[in-house]
C-alpha cells in the first residue's frame, strides 16, 4: 500500500504514515504499524451494520516510519516565568529518552530570564484545571500516556529558596465560579503572617505577588481574572 501510494504521491513510500478512520463518522481511529506481510483485507474492518467506503487517512513525513517508530513525537508549550503561553516547540526525541533530556533540549529554544534560576519544570494540567502534575524529570517519555499536553515554566527563584516556613501552593484561574477553570495552573509561595513585614499578607498584597507571578495588568489582576488555591 505504501508503495502505490507514494508512487501516486511522488514520496518515499517509508516516509508515509497511515491511519484508520471511525467508520460512522470518520474521525482518525489509529495508526498502523509497519507491516511486510499485513494485507488491505486484514486492516479494513468491515461494517455490515452501516457498509460504507472504508477510508484510510495519510500523512507525509519528514523522518522514516522506521526511525519514526523508535521516537516520540512530543509538544511542548511554554509559560516562562510569567504564567503566559508564550511559544510551542515541538521535538521528536527516542523513546529511551528522560523527561530531563527534553527538558534540555527545550532549554536551548526559549528565552530565560536573565538572572533568574535557569531552571525548568514540565508538567501536565490536572483534569479539573487546578493543579499541575510535575514531572520528576527520570521518566521516560516512552512511557507518558499518548495524548498528552505537555508545559514548561522557569521555575521562580522565590519558590526555589522558599523555606522550611514557607508553603508552596496550587493557584489557578477561574471566571466567577471555581469549576470554571480556564489558562495554566502555576505554582505559588505562601509566606507565614509573621514573616513579611514590612508587607503582610493582606489580600492586596498577596494579589499584588500574584499579579507579579502572572504578569497581569491590575485591572486583569483584580477584576475579571480570581484565583483558586488548592
Amino acid at each position: 500500500m505504501a508503495a502505490k501510494v507514494g508512487d501516486h504521491l511522488k514520496h518515499e513510500p517509508i516516509k508515509l504514515r497511515f491511519t484508520t478512520t471511525n467508520a460512522t463518522n470518520g474521525a482518525a481511529k489509529s495508526i498502523l504499524k509497519r507491516s511486510l506481510n499485513q494485507s488491505i483485507t486484514e486492516i479494513i474492518s468491515p461494517s455490515y451494520v452501516t457498509p460504507s467506503a472504508t477510508v484510510i487517512l495519510y500523512e507525509r513525513l519528514d523522518v522514516s516510519i522506521v526511525e519514526l517508530e523508535t521516537k516520540r513525537s512530543l509538544k511542548v508549550t511554554w509559560t516562562g516565568i510569567h504564567n503566559k503561553e508564550e511559544s510551542t516547540h515541538p521535538f521528536l526525541l527516542p523513546k529511551t529518552s528522560m523527561v530531563h533530556d527534553l527538558t534540555e533540549h527545550l532549554s536551548k529554544q526559549v528565552q530565560m530570564t536573565p538572572a533568574g534560576t535557569g531552571r525548568i519544570r514540565v508538567f501536565e494540567v490536572a483534569k479539573d484545571g487546578r493543579t499541575q502534575k510535575e514531572f520528576t524529570g527520570s521518566e521516560m517519555i516512552g512511557n507518558i500516556p499518548d495524548p498528552v499536553e505537555l508545559f514548561a515554566e522557569e521555575i521562580p527563584r522565590e519558590e526555589l529558596e522558599a523555606e522550611d516556613h514557607d508553603k508552596i501552593i496550587n493557584a489557578f484561574h477561574f471566571t466567577r465560579d471555581v469549576a470554571r477553570t480556564h489558562g495554566v495552573p502555576f505554582k505559588f509561595v505562601v509566606k507565614p503572617v509573621s514573616l513579611e513585614p514590612p508587607m503582610p499578607p493582606t489580600p492586596t498584597n498577596i494579589f499584588r505577588r500574584i499579579k507579579g507571578r502572572t504578569i497581569l495588568g491590575d485591572e486583569e489582576a483584580f477584576a475579571t481574572s480570581p484565583w483558586g488555591f488548592g
